[in-house]
This record gives structure tokens, sequence and C-alpha cells, in this order.
């Protein structure tokens, strides 16, 4: 690795400085200007003048910083530096500062032990024998120094950091689902949420669904797929952004009749969809009309990756991801796998390595302070039971223990028919679990919750009221 920060580093680095009261402090103290390069150095050096001088980050007049620069026609590095100073205001709202932080601190960590080796080097081949205890000395000096650098962890008395901790978290992310987010079942950093169902019942959707909503905040997003091809889970992404169909001019969707918080009867409902998926011209200007409108440069916080069935690995993700951040200067705050049951396993220990693949996952997820977010198929008593619990988790058991939150995803015929589906909270860590959601749904523009309320005994006598089609079934993974 070169004696230089590579350039995502570097910009996120200087946009905590600019930015951050928090942790630009810290940043500013400890980063040396002269490991980065160009106009990143540039920016460093007068945003870390400027802490020194007021205490305080730049922010609103990091523009004023650099007006000689950017102000002069005849600079050739104005352009560089307003592009930098654009990509940093894009760049602060969504900020993994976490994980930037430990970056750092990895970064210069290597540093001083490539220094020490070299130095060493250099004395043993000066002096030989002689220079052992030089040698000594130097490397003492490494570990005093990763000494200063332990983080003894949380104290009690910290309530402060607890409660803006506990803050963040209700509102961080979104399930996009209002009874579970008023409840907390919704992703977080450094956990690993299983969305479990029956196969091809609309589990992808899920994912799709909450990557979408994550979006949405302005989240970056890695959605890996295991099963579709990269072009078709972006269809899906936009069905569900922009209430988009395939073929159809109408869909049909079941509504809830909801009277002081009770569910009182199903209604059906016709609504006509934005624009049709059908001819190609129109269809681009009309996507790029929706994604204009929201601004283009949020759809770039979302990057679809797909990998063959069976050979992705947890070393071979984290290197998918340490090569995007180096390359792109992506780093996700969410990582969807789709899905867990079909990541490369030892076919001579199938449940051991699923078990292990889904802590390596929960693992990622804390390393680079990402909400981990996968699917997982229920087993053959699941795919027949009427409503799916934790229990039906297929091969390994141990998954349950693993995971922070599990929801199942339950669908018969009968009510995929009629758009309507139930989640179940099989696992909420730290939160109150065991209870089911009713959700309407309209897969054929990219729906996959449209209403939500509390699951009421109730509902089963109102779903027979509706007269089962003698259609065949499709599965939503068809739409």
């Amino acid at each position: 690795m070169s004696d230089q920060m590579h350039a995502s580093l570097q910009e996120n680095l200087i946009t905590i400085v600019a930015f951050d009261e928090a942790n630009g402090r810290v940043v500013a103290n400890i980063i040396d200007p002269n490991l980065m390069e160009g106009d990143y150095r540039l920016i460093a050096e007068r945003c870390i003048d400027y802490w020194r001088q007021y205490k305080l980050p730049p922010g609103e007049h990091l523009g004023d910083l650099f007006s000689d620069i950017i102000e002069d026609k005849h600079n050739r590095r104005a352009k560089s530096v307003q592009r930098i100073m654009t990509q940093m205001v894009q760049l602060r709202e969504g900020l993994n500062t976490e994980f930037v932080l430990t970056q750092l601190r990895t970064f210069q960590r290597m540093q001083r032990i490539k220094g020490a080796i070299i130095t060493s080097a250099d004395k043993i081949n000066a002096n030989q024998q002689l220079a052992i205890a030089e040698v000594e000395d130097i490397w003492h000096g490494i570990l005093k120094t990763q000494e200063m650098d332990f983080e003894p962890g949380l104290k009690l008395s910290e309530y402060a950091r607890v409660v803006d901790r506990l803050e963040k978290l209700q509102s961080e992310f979104s399930m996009g689902i209002k009874i579970l987010d008023d409840r907390n079942i919704r992703p977080i950093r450094g956990s690993l949420m299983i969305l479990l169902g029956a196969a091809g019942r609309g589990k992808t959707w899920g994912l799709v669904h909450v990557g979408a909503e994550a979006l949405a905040m302005r989240h970056r997003v890695v959605h890996v797929t295991l099963e579709m091809d990269e072009e078709f889970i972006a269809q899906r992404y936009y069905q569900t952004m922009f209430g988009v169909t395939k073929r159809e001019k109408d869909v049909e969707i079941t509504t809830m009749s909801i009277d002081m918080g009770k569910l009182e009867g199903l209604e059906r409902a016709v609504i006509k969809p934005n624009f049709k998926w059908e001819n190609s011209a129109l269809l681009r200007d009309e996507l790029w009309s929706h994604m204009n409108h929201m601004g283009l440069k949020r759809f770039d916080n979302l990057i679809i990756k797909r990998f063959k069935p069976n050979s992705l690995t947890p070393a071979g993700l984290r290197a998918y991801l340490d090569t995007l951040e180096t390359v792109e200067g992506f780093v996700p705050d969410m990582i969807i796998v789709d899905y867990l049951g079909i990541m490369k396993i030892d076919l001579k220990n199938v449940r051991g390595s699923m078990g292990q693949n889904a802590i390596e996952l929960r693992a990622i997820g804390i390393e680079r302070n990402a909400a981990m977010i996968t699917g997982h198929q229920a087993s053959k008593a699941g795919e027949m039971a009427t409503m799916i619990d934790a229990t039906h988790m297929s091969e390994d058991w141990s998954v349950v223990g693993t995971a922070d939150f599990v929801l199942t995803y339950s669908c018969t015929k009968l009510e995929f028919r009629y758009g309507l589906a139930r989640l179940f909270v099989a696992k909420a860590r730290g939160e109150s679990d065991r209870f089911a959601v009713l959700i309407t749904q309209a897969y054929k523009m990219g729906a996959f919750c449209i209403e939500s309320h509390y699951l009421d005994p109730s509902y089963f006598d109102y779903l027979k009221e509706f007269e089962e089609s003698p259609e065949e079934y499709d599965s939503p993974d068809d739409e």
C-alpha cells in the first residue's frame, strides 16, 4: 500500500474535519495532511487551521476558506477544489463516521509499523547485533502507542452517550412498515436482520423494499444478489420506488377498514400505476424524469452486485467491499445479501457452515458499522405452515441465535391472490417480539407493503368473505 491514503478515506476525513463538531476536533488533532495527495492536502490544511483558530469546524464557511482559489478564473485548481467541496457537502449527511475513524486508526498503525520495519532493517544492516537495543526501543515505542490507542469501552456513567446512541438507532433507518417502525423493529448498524419465508414467496421483494427505504433516507446501500441478474434487481427497485408495473394499466389492491384502531373489514380498490414497463423509449424518459425529480446523484448511493450461487464466502464479501471502497470510494451504511442459504457452504458440513456464514455476516456488519440484512428459506415444515415461525429455519437452528432480528413472512395462495400477507416478529434483540402484523401488498407495481396493522383474530373471518378465484397461483418472484 502507498504511503498516501486512498481517495475515499481522504475525502471522508476532510468531510469530518469540515462539518462534524463532535468528531472533527479528534481528526484535526491526529491527522497528518502530508499523508494526503493534491487538493485533499490543501483542503485538510486549511480546515485544520480553522479548527486551531476557532475551535469549531468551518461548516457553512467552507467556501470562504477557498474563495481565493474558486473565484480566480485562472487558477488551475479551482475546478478540482470546487468538485471536492461539492462532494463533501453531499457526503456529510450520510457519512459512516464510526467506520471512517476505525479506518484512520488502522492506517496510522500500519504506517507506524511500516516505518518501524524499514528503520529496524536499516539499523541491523548497519550495526548488526549492536543495533538490537535500538531496534527493541523502536518496537517498544510501537507497542506503547498501541496501548495509548486502547479503548476501554463504555463507562456506565456515560449516560449521554447511551441516550444519543439509542436516539440515533430509533431514527436512522426505517422498515417502511409503520407498526414495525413504531416498535423499533428496524435495521441497525452492526446488527443482522433475517427475513424468513417459503421459497418463491416474496423474500427478494422484501429485501428490495428495505433497501429502497434506506436509499430514500439518503443512506448508501450495497445489494448483493446470488439469484437474479443485477438488471432484474434494479428493475424491482424502480418498480418499488416509482410504482411501476410491467404490463397492467390498472392494479387491484386490498385496503383495510380501520375503526378506533380495530380492523373492521377488507375492501377492494383499483389504482392506476405511474407508468408501465413497456415502450423502451418512453420508459427511458419516465425513469429519467422520476430519478431527476428525486436527484440523480441519490441513485448512485445504491450498488447492485451479482455473485453466482454457492460461490460467495464471507471472505469474498469482505474483499469485494474493500475493493469497492478503494476503487469507488463507496462505504455502505446497509449491506443486503440475497440470500444466506445460497452462499458458499461446505457440503460435508452444511449446517455448521451455514451457521458460520450467519456469524460472519453479523461480524461484517459490526466491522463496517453497517446494517446487515439477508433472507433465508423456511424448512419443508414451514412451507406447509399457516404461520411461519423461527422454528421453521432450514438447516442450522443456530442462525436464529446469531441474528438480532428474525422476521417471518407468511402468505397463502388465497392471500397472495388478494395482495395480503403476514409478518411475524420471531426475534428482536432488545425489543418486544412475538407479535404478528398484517400487510397489504401489490407486487404488480413493486409494493411489498402498502398498509400495515396488528394481526387481528377477526382477519381470517374477513378473508373468508373473499371468493377464491380459480386462477392459478403465481409466485411473486415471477411477477
